[in-house]
C-alpha cells in the first residue's frame, strides 16, 4: 500500500499545477475555484488575526436573515442534514446584547480582553474579514442552558458573537428553535420575535 501511495504522489507531481489542483480538487469535493477562494480568505484574514480591537477596521455588521440561509449558523451542516436535525427550522429575535451576554452560561461568556485567547483565532479572523468585504452573517444559535434554566447558551456563532462585544452593538439578532423560544423569552425579556 505504501508504495502505491509513493506512485500516485510521484505521478501527481510530474503534472501541471493546475492538472494537479484540478484532481485534488475533484477528490476533496471542491472545485478550483473554491480552493482558490479558500487560499485567499485564508491569506486575508491573516492580518487580522491577533489585531487589537481599537486596529480593527470600519465595518458595517450585516446579518443575513433569510431562512434557506439559517443551517449556516450551524459549522458543516448542509441543506439535508439541517432539515433532518431542524425540521422546524429556526426562528429569528432580537435582543438587547448586554442582556443577552449576561444571561450567557459563564462557560459561554468571555470578556473583550479574552476574544483573542478563546476560540479559534484564524476563524475569528475570517469573520472579521467576511464583514470587512461587506458579507452578511447569519446569526447566532442559542439554546436554553440544560443545567441552569435561567441561561442560555451558544448553539453556533462564537466567534459573531466575540465581534458584537467587541464592537460593544446595541442589539443582536438570534436564532433560536420554535420549541424554545417562549423559555428564551422568559431569560431574555429583550427579545422581539421576527417571524410572529
Amino acid at each position: 500500500m505504501e508504495h502505491r501511495m509513493d506512485d500516485i504522489v510521484n505521478f501527481l507531481k510530474k503534472l501541471p499545477k493546475n492538472e494537479r489542483n484540478r484532481i485534488m480538487a475533484s477528490v476533496i469535493g471542491m472545485t478550483v475555484e473554491q480552493q482558490n477562494e479558500n487560499t485567499r480568505i485564508y491569506e486575508a484574514s491573516k492580518k487580522y488575526q491577533r489585531l487589537p480591537i481599537k486596529q480593527w477596521p470600519a465595518f458595517e455588521m450585516k446579518w443575513d436573515l433569510t431562512p434557506e440561509n439559517r443551517r449556516f449558523a450551524l459549522d458543516g451542516y448542509d441543506t439535508d442534514t439541517f432539515k433532518k436535525n431542524y425540521p422546524d427550522g429556526l426562528i429569528v429575535g432580537h435582543v438587547r446584547f448586554q442582556e443577552f451576554h449576561s444571561k450567557l452560561a459563564a462557560h459561554s461568556r468571555r470578556t473583550k480582553e479574552e476574544i483573542w485567547d478563546t476560540g479559534s483565532v484564524p476563524k475569528l479572523g475570517r469573520a472579521i474579514l467576511y464583514y470587512v468585504e461587506g458579507n452578511a452573517m447569519t446569526p447566532p444559535f442559542i439554546c436554553v442552558d440544560d443545567r441552569d434554566a435561567n441561561s442560555v447558551i451558544i448553539g453556533g456563532g462564537y466567534h459573531r458573537i466575540a465581534i458584537c462585544l467587541a464592537r460593544e452593538v446595541e442589539t443582536i439578532p438570534i436564532l433560536v428553535m420554535p420549541a424554545e423560544k417562549d423559555s428564551i423569552g422568559r431569560i431574555l425579556l429583550s427579545a422581539k420575535w421576527e417571524d410572529e
